[in-house]
C-alpha cells in the first residue's frame, strides 16, 4: 500500500514539475516574440520611447534629464504628502513583466531625494466587464490630487476595443486610490461625445472648477475643453485655442494662481482656463508631464533627454 501511495505521489510531483517548467518557458519568451504575438513592429512605436525626469527652478528646462523608464509613453505627474508620483503607459521589456505590457505603470520619489522607485503596474478594481473586458485596458493616464488626499486617475477606455474602430468608443473614465497603486473604478464615463474619440486627457483644479483638456489630434492649436464642479460630471465648453500650431497633447498644472498647459510643443498660460496665451516651450518636447511643486520648484517627465 505504501509503495502505491509513493508511486502516486511521485507521479503527481513529476507532472507538477513539467507544468512548472512549461510556465517558466512561457514567461521566458523574449520581448520580440511577445511583440510578434501582438502583431506589432518592436522596432518602432511607443514601446521604444524613453522617458526622462527633469527638475528646474522655473518652467524652463535647460538641463539634461535622467532616464526614468525605458519603454514608456504618455506621462503624468502628481504630488502627495511630499512624494512625487509618475504615471505612464508602460512597455516593459523584461519577460517576467510582460503581463504589464501596454498597461499603466508608476514610480515614486520623495521631493527631498533624487532616486525613483522601481516601476510597478497600476491595479484597477471594481471595473465592470462591459467597459473593461479582454479587448481594452486603461490608457493615457492623467493624475490629480483630491481634497481628501486621494489620487484620482483619469484615463482612456475603449469598451469595444481599439481594433473595432468605432467612432466615439474612446471615452474618459476615472478611478481613485489611497496608496497610488490600487485604484477603485468610478462608475460611468467622465466625458463622452458621440462620434468623437477622446484620448490623452489633461486635467487641473483651478478657481473652484475642474478643467479637462483633450487634443483633437489635428495640430491646429485647438483642443476639446470641458469643466466640472465635482470632477465626475463634465460639460463640454467652447473649444480652447492657441496661436501655436500644435496639439493640446500634454499636461496642465497650477502655479501662483495661474493655469499652465504644456502641449506639443508649446506652453500656454491662462487666468480662467478658457482663454490662453501661448509661448514656445523649452526642454520638454512633445506630450510632456510638467508640474509646479509645493516647494516652488518644477518637475517634468519628457521624451527629450
Amino acid at each position: 500500500m505504501k509503495n502505491v501511495i509513493k508511486s502516486i505521489l511521485l507521479s503527481i510531483i513529476t507532472k507538477a514539475l513539467f507544468i512548472l517548467i512549461a510556465i517558466v518557458l512561457i514567461i521566458s519568451k523574449s520581448y520580440a516574440d511577445h511583440g510578434k504575438k501582438l502583431k506589432i513592429d518592436t522596432s518602432k512605436g511607443p514601446w521604444v520611447h524613453k522617458l526622462y525626469s527633469k527638475n528646474s527652478s522655473s518652467n524652463k528646462f535647460t538641463r539634461k534629464g535622467v532616464l526614468l523608464v525605458d519603454g514608456g509613453h504618455v506621462p503624468s505627474l502628481v504630488e502627495k504628502n511630499g512624494i512625487l508620483y509618475a504615471y505612464f503607459q508602460w512597455f516593459p521589456k523584461n519577460p517576467s513583466q510582460i503581463d504589464a505590457f501596454d498597461h499603466i505603470g508608476f514610480k515614486t520619489k520623495k521631493l527631498s531625494e533624487n532616486k525613483w522607485s522601481e516601476t510597478e503596474k497600476v491595479v484597477f478594481k471594481n471595473v465592470p466587464k462591459r467597459v473593461f473586458g479582454k479587448k481594452t485596458r486603461p490608457m493615457d493616464p492623467s493624475a490629480v490630487l483630491l481634497q481628501n488626499n486621494t489620487i484620482r486617475l483619469y484615463f482612456t477606455l475603449e469598451p469595444f476595443g481599439p481594433m473595432e474602430k468605432i467612432k466615439g468608443d474612446a471615452r474618459i473614465f476615472s478611478a481613485v486610490s489611497t496608496d497610488g497603486k490600487v485604484f477603485i473604478f468610478e462608475e460611468g464615463a467622465r466625458l463622452s461625445i458621440d462620434n468623437l474619440d477622446l484620448r490623452d486627457p489633461a486635467i487641473s483644479y483651478f478657481k473652484n472648477k475642474w478643467h479637462l483638456y483633450i487634443p483633437n489630434q489635428k495640430r491646429n492649436g485647438t483642443g476639446i475643453y470641458a469643466i466640472s464642479k465635482d470632477g465626475l460630471n463634465f460639460t463640454r465648453q467652447k473649444d480652447v485655442r492657441v496661436s501655436a500650431k500644435g496639439d493640446w497633447l500634454g499636461h496642465s498644472t497650477v502655479c501662483k494662481n495661474k493655469l499652465y498647459f504644456f502641449g506639443t510643443v508649446w506652453k500656454g498660460l491662462s487666468n480662467n482656463g478658457q482663454n490662453w496665451k501661448s509661448f514656445n516651450s523649452l526642454g520638454v518636447g512633445p506630450d510632456p508631464a510638467v508640474i509646479c511643486l509645493s516647494n516652488g520648484k518644477w518637475s517634468a517627465i519628457t521624451s527629450v533627454k
